[in-house]
């Protein structure tokens, strides 16, 4: 099945690419002033400046950022301690990784 699968997304792959509107020529009567990308880098920037300066979207980042420093923490630092500690087995050490990705499923909203 792995084989036909990725067979079928190599054949499909140039087909695909040639539909992309990105790989397309421009349309005619396009300006090259508008497909220069300053302008959009500026509006980008602008709109994540404004997103950047928001104390509600800040909270939010530090909050993303500490949860994804738990997370490394809790994929490095745990079985370390627990193997030192407790003198875990890798067997252990995988119930304990089980046992802590079923109970996230289940308190997932």
């Amino acid at each position: 099945p792995f084989v036909l699968v990725g067979g079928i997304l190599l054949a499909t792959a140039p087909a695909i690419h040639w539909l992309l509107p990105e790989t397309q020529p421009p349309a005619p009567g396009t300006s090259v002033a508008s497909l220069r990308f300053r302008a959009l880098l500026d509006g980008t920037q602008r709109s994540f400046g404004a997103l950047a300066r928001d104390r509600n979207q800040q909270a939010l980042m530090l909050m993303q950022c500490a949860l994804f420093t738990g997370w490394s923490c809790s994929l490095t630092v745990l079985p370390l301690y627990a193997a030192a500690t407790h003198g875990a087995s890798p067997a252990e050490l995988g119930t304990l990784y089980s046992v802590s990705s079923a109970l996230g499923v289940l308190g997932a909203p």
